[in-house]
C-alpha cells in the first residue's frame, strides 16, 4: 500500500503544516477543505499562502516551531 489512511479531527486545533513552497501549499489547499484555519511555519510565506492568510484561512507561525508551539495541533 503506498498510502496511508488517517482520520483527525481537524475541529480541534489548528494543523500545522511546516515550510512554505508548493508541497506545503498543496497540503495546505487539501487540509483547508476540511480546517477552518490552517498554521504554517516558515520564515515566509509565499504570495500564494499569503493571500490565504490575508482571508483567515492560514494563521502564520515561526519558522522553526518548538513543542510548545505544536502542543494542540491535531497534525504536524
Amino acid at each position: 500500500m503506498a498510502g496511508f489512511p488517517i482520520f483527525i479531527d481537524l475541529a480541534k486545533g489548528e494543523p500545522l503544516v511546516v515550510g512554505a513552497g508548493t508541497l506545503a501549499l498543496a497540503k495546505v489547499r487539501l487540509l483547508s477543505k476540511k480546517a477552518p484555519r490552517v498554521a504554517v511555519a516558515a520564515e515566509a510565506l509565499s504570495p500564494e499562502l499569503a493571500a490565504l492568510a490575508a482571508t483567515g484561512a492560514v494563521t502564520k507561525r515561526a519558522a522553526h516551531p518548538h513543542a510548545s508551539d505544536i502542543a494542540g495541533s491535531p497534525l504536524v
